[in-house]
């Protein structure tokens, strides 16, 4: 097992070959540019460097190879399917979300990273933890109408007006609230073994 440096580095290499090569290209392509532009050094070890430091830069990149790495260093642990899905939405959401809603597992794996500590996003693992930190983000706002611009583009000067509804309380925001699945015609649409849940 390569020290974690090193074992950092060669997963960074592998996010760059396998999960951004196409889009960079793309990029790339459309400035002119290739990535040998952008990593080249002297050395073999200083085009590394410059390319690790490439890749940092990239929130949904960084995030996705430090949770991977991390993966990695746990010989005892499995690859599952699950925490592939959970590592490229997380790595996309911590970047550009006050608040992610995830796992325990996950949460731990992202804890260790330090990303959401790096993008002030709070990372929770149990739901009851989400009223109160959406009521902390939607206080600090202020006026809806202002921060969306919707006074100024709103038709027939400010006719139309955007309202932020008045918070329930917790305790009544899921009281006889069902669930069902239905297809875009509204018809109700039920699985096989499906049952329609109240909450309550």
């Amino acid at each position: 097992m390569p020290d974690a440096d090193e074992l950092r580095a060669l997963v960074m290499a592998r996010e760059i070959n396998h999960e951004y090569t196409d889009l960079l290209n793309d990029i790339f392509a459309e400035y002119r540019l290739t990535l040998s532009m952008i990593t080249g050094g002297r050395t073999g070890m200083a085009s590394r460097a410059k390319a690790v430091a490439f890749m940092e830069r990239v929130p949904t990149a960084r995030i996705s190879a430090d949770m991977k790495a991390l993966l990695f260093r746990n010989k005892g642990r499995s690859w599952s399917w699950n925490m592939l899905r959970d590592i490229d939405a997380l790595s996309l959401a911590i970047p550009y979300c006050h608040v992610v809603v995830t796992d325990k597992d996950a949460a731990d794996l992202l804890r260790r990273t330090g990303a959401s500590t790096r993008h002030d996003t709070s990372v929770v693992a149990k739901l009851h933890s989400l009223p109160e930190l959406l009521d902390d983000i939607t206080s600090s706002v202020g006026d809806v109408a202002t921060m969306t611009g919707w006074e100024e583009l709103g038709p027939n000067d400010g006719e139309y007006h955007l309202e932020t509804p008045e918070p329930l309380p917790y305790d009544d925001r899921l009281r006889g609230a069902s669930m069902r699945l239905v297809d875009a015609s509204g018809r109700e649409f039920l699985m096989p073994n499906s049952r329609v849940r109240s909450v309550g």
